[in-house]
This record gives C-alpha cells, sequence and structure tokens, in this order.
C-alpha cells in the first residue's frame, strides 16, 4: 500500500470517527439538556406552546433539539481535532438540513421550519468559531517532552 493511500485512508477514517461521536454526543447531550436549553431560548420562538404540555409533537421537538446539538458538534470536533478537507466534512455532514428546510417549505410544512434553519446556522457558525479557537489554542501548547524530566 503507497504512503499516500494510507494517509488519505487515515484521515478518511479520523474524520468518519469524529462525525460519528457527534452524533453519538448530540444523542447523549439531548435529553439532559432539553429542559433547560431548548424550553427556555429555542421553543418559545419557534413554538408559542412548546415545552407547557400543550405540544402534540413531543417527540419531533427532541429530534430537532438532536438536530440542533448534531449540527453544533459536527463543525467544533472537525475544526478543532480533523484532518485534512476537514471543511468538505463539515459541508457534506451538514448538508442534509438545509435540503430537509428546502423541501419542508416546498411541500407546506409549518413556517416555523424557516426559524429552525435559523437556529441551525447559528449553532453551526458557533460550532465553527469555537472549533478553530480550540484549534488555534492547541496547536499553541507546548510540547510536555521538555517536562518529562519533573515527572
Amino acid at each position: 500500500m503507497s504512503p499516500k493511500l494510507k494517509r488519505y485512508l487515515f484521515h478518511f477514517a479520523q474524520n468518519f470517527a469524529l462525525v460519528v461521536i457527534a452524533g453519538m454526543a448530540a444523542w447523549g447531550v439531548a435529553r439532559p439538556t432539553y429542559d433547560f436549553f431548548y424550553c427556555t431560548y429555542v421553543g418559545p420562538v419557534l413554538d408559542s406552546y412548546a415545552c407547557q404540555g400543550l405540544s402534540h409533537d413531543f417527540g419531533y421537538e427532541i429530534l430537532g433539539w438532536m438536530i440542533m446539538l448534531y449540527s453544533f458538534f459536527v463543525p467544533l470536533f472537525l475544526a478543532a481535532l480533523g484532518s485534512s478537507a476537514r471543511y468538505r466534512w463539515i459541508a457534506v455532514a451538514l448538508s442534509p438540513m438545509p435540503l430537509l428546510i428546502v423541501v419542508g417549505l416546498i411541500t407546506g410544512a409549518d413556517p416555523t421550519i424557516v426559524g429552525f434553519g435559523f437556529f441551525l446556522g447559528i449553532m453551526v457558525l458557533i460550532g465553527l468559531g469555537l472549533g478553530r479557537f480550540a484549534r488555534k489554542t492547541l496547536g499553541k501548547m507546548p510540547s510536555l517532552e521538555a517536562m518529562k524530566k519533573y515527572f
């Protein structure tokens, strides 16, 4: 196997693992943070009956919150820890979301989907900004090799 192919496969596996970890993190964080973040900040803007027991689609609200968290974690993890072509991976991993919003608007879905798309964009930008900040910060940290003599 050529070194170029090895490097490509390694980068592919690394970025794919980060996307999978982002999905698992969104799934794991969605339920504990739903009551505070979604019901306090996002839900009332999208639906006045959200999180008050009057909404009939509780499962869809949790799913929407998981999608928002996924759109935050993917840019965060890939921008901070991803290897080459990380921004292409972010675009590919998040490409179904605007497509779903456009299809939803065409088929006559609830107009709050536009607000949902707005919040998705905000989450992506926050995740991307924090990921780039983490990448630049982690890149400036000194190596611990010089400190080994003290441990």
